[in-house]
């Protein structure tokens, strides 16, 4: 018997005054279908769970909830719906457990439904896509202040020309209040040459002027061409400078990042 179907002789059967002898019939069919729901359900959140600690690291700083308070609720459900479980198994078939056994079998129902959108919906928004807000003027005219991105997490690394968001606490880079992330363009990655061409007062890459990186019209009045060199090849945490007189090769696990408006990036 469908759920629909079941569901509707039960209803049925409790909207008469005296429960007919089908009730302990019914009874035992909700009873199993109780079972089933606990059992698929267990299931999914034990998936969900799994996943999440499989892409734990992972998990985007951009997003509304933290991965673990994530999984402690995800945990939590699936406590509720093993004690579900053991309680469709454990309690007594008869006809008088039919209207209670068919109310908490559509309050589980609605409450596992939500706990499967809500599981579903952060596990993608947590560890896969997350969205994010552009602030700034620094990557116009691709993204304006206010355009909303969606970021992808898992499985990636940076390639030239793509736009990357970027964790900026603990480091000196000047940014808002309201954020600890930055959005950029990917200009050299490891292996990469960064050259100043002092006569030009431009950077270049890889020894081909073709490929200008920043020219002295992009830098702004604090600023020079030379020194933007020279901040682009030093590991300013560490204290490291890459570069040597006018030339600098990216090194390994370190990537130079601007944004298509280059004077306010």
């Amino acid at each position: 018997m469908k759920d629909k179907e079941l569901l509707k002789s039960i209803d049925k059967c409790l909207s008469e005054e005296n429960q007919n002898a089908d009730s302990l019939d019914l009874d035992i069919k909700l009873n199993a279908k109780m079972i089933k729901k606990a059992i698929y359900t267990i299931v999914t959140f034990g998936l969900l769970i799994f996943m999440s600690i499989l892409l734990y690291k992972y998990a985007s700083k951009l997003s509304i909830i933290s991965p673990l308070l994530f999984i402690i609720i995800l945990v939590i459900l699936l406590s509720l719906s093993v004690g579900f479980l053991i309680y469709s198994k454990l309690t007594k078939k008869d006809c008088n457990n039919l209207k209670r056994h068919y109310r908490i079998y559509n309050i589980y129902d609605i409450v596992s439904f939500v706990g499967i959108v809500f599981g579903v919906f952060f596990t993608i928004f947590i560890y896969i896509l997350t969205p994010a807000e552009v602030t700034g003027t620094s990557m116009e005219n691709t993204y304006i202040n206010g355009d909303r991105v969606l970021v992808w997490n898992i499985g990636y690394t940076p390639k030239k020309s793509d736009v990357v968001i970027i964790d900026v606490k603990g480091s000196n880079y000047l940014v808002s209040e309201k954020t600890n992330f930055i959005i950029k363009r990917v200009v050299a990655i490891p292996g990469d040459k960064l050259i100043y061409d002092s006569e030009d007062n431009i950077i270049y890459l890889n020894d081909d002027k073709n490929k200008v990186v920043l020219t002295e019209k992009e830098t702004n009045s604090l600023t020079n061409v030379y020194d933007s060199f020279k901040n682009m090849t030093t590991d300013k945490i560490n204290n490291v400078k890459y570069y040597s007189g006018n030339s600098a090769t990216i090194p390994m696990g370190f990537y130079v990042v601007l944004g298509d408006n280059r004077v306010p990036s």
